[in-house]
């Protein structure tokens, strides 16, 4: 909307007077006070015509409603309501070719390792809750392997000063693919306000360069049902999910299609505690509770979550689901796990009690037992409150 071209003018009771003559002062005042209104209201603001302020999207700005919190998540407004902040060597960018929520994303590139690329900080501060869950998602991908990003909270107080910040993800290795996530945080005492900060090539962190995208980032104060922690195509000799939240009553993993480049494959699913620096491949860490219906076995003969007759063959690749609950770190040595299978040869259900140890599982992956690699299928990973 144009400039407004006429001051507003305020008129003296001692112009309007009746002993005061009608005199060229007054009436330019008035004149230029109508010209005022008219163009504050809009300066096509006449019959037949648009309004400036028509809310259209062209004529004035759209103002996000509805569940995301964070305005501009998807950055389809270009840099609004960020703040980017570059580090040396470092760049930032609205793309507008690779993105994978609306028709943009914003990219963050770093050139210097131990620089890093950049951060951006949300601008407005949401209402929040102390204690009270907040949920995040966003997709997140790299240009290149082993270049560093991070997903925060950043948590304020009631008079909006600085409280702390959460990471929430952390990647040394940012997956290449476009990979989504949803993760949680929980507001630390004292906090009632929060920002949401993207990094892009953390300083000296990771082992190489390049651009990391953000694109579809939400944010919920509503925790609870289903959300989809990572998914992703089925490739390679395994597959590992990390950096699972601590925060789900149950993990469900569903498998899709997955087929091997070797005959007579058995699927296999192993625990973490460690984040994947190492993984639980002790069979009898994975006790069978074998219900009827898959054949009665007293034990695991493989380290697996999936029972030992789950095996792709030419033409039927294996498609289950995979839960387990609770995961977290407990007093007990248990969790306990079903994975159900459905596919032209049969349906098993069969339950796995765990019993390694009692911190919490933090990550899964999945294998082949024996030679072999994906050559097709998916996965998600969906945690359930």
């Amino acid at each position: 909307m144009a400039a407004i071209s006429k001051a507003w003018v305020t008129i003296a009771d001692t112009a309007v007077d009746p002993d005061s003559p009608i005199d060229a002062t007054l009436m330019t005042g008035i004149r230029d006070g109508l010209i005022h209104l008219r163009e504050w209201l809009g300066a096509a603001f006449f019959a037949g015509a648009v309004q400036d302020h028509n809310h259209d999207g062209a004529n004035s700005a759209l103002v996000p409603v509805g569940p995301n919190l964070l305005r501009n998540g998807s950055f389809e407004d270009g840099e609004s309501g960020w703040t980017f902040t570059d580090f040396s060597g470092g760049s930032h960018a609205i793309s507008t070719s690779n993105h994978r929520n609306g028709a943009k994303s914003a990219t963050i590139t770093s050139t210097v390792l131990a620089n890093g690329g950049g951060d951006a900080i949300s601008s407005e501060f949401i209402a929040i809750s102390e204690a009270v869950p907040v949920e995040v998602q966003a997709w997140i991908w790299a240009s290149v392997a082993n270049v560093s990003s991070k997903l925060e909270l950043v948590w304020y107080d009631n008079s909006k000063a600085l409280v702390s910040a959460s990471t929430l993800q952390s990647y040394t290795n940012t997956p290449t693919a476009q990979t989504h996530h949803s993760v949680t945080g929980v507001p630390p005492t004292n906090a009632r306000w929060l920002k949401t900060r993207i990094t892009g090539g953390v300083p000296a962190v990771g082992s190489a360069t390049g651009t990391i995208t953000f694109d579809g980032i939400r944010v919920s104060d509503w925790a609870g049902g289903i959300r989809t922690i990572r998914s992703g195509s089925l490739s390679g000799t395994s597959v590992s999910i990390t950096d699972i939240p601590q925060t789900f009553s149950k993990l469900a993993l569903f498998v899709s299609g997955a087929a091997c480049d070797t005959n007579s494959r058995i699927i296999e699913a192993q625990v973490s505690y460690d984040n994947g620096s190492t993984w639980d491949t002790t069979a009898t860490d994975y006790f069978g509770l074998a219900m009827p219906i898959a054949g009665g076995v007293a034990n695991q003969a493989l380290a697996s979550l999936c029972e030992p007759t789950a095996i792709a063959t030419a033409g039927n690749p294996i498609t289950g689901l995979i839960t387990v609950s609770p995961y977290q770190a407990r007093p007990h040595k248990e969790y306990y796990s079903i994975f159900s299978q459905s596919g032209s040869i049969r349906e098993a259900t069969q339950g796995i009690q765990i019993g390694n140890a009692a911190a919490g599982i933090n990550a899964l992956r999945l294998l082949w037992n024996g030679s072999g690699s994906f050559n097709a299928g998916t996965y998600a990973l969906y945690g359930i409150r």
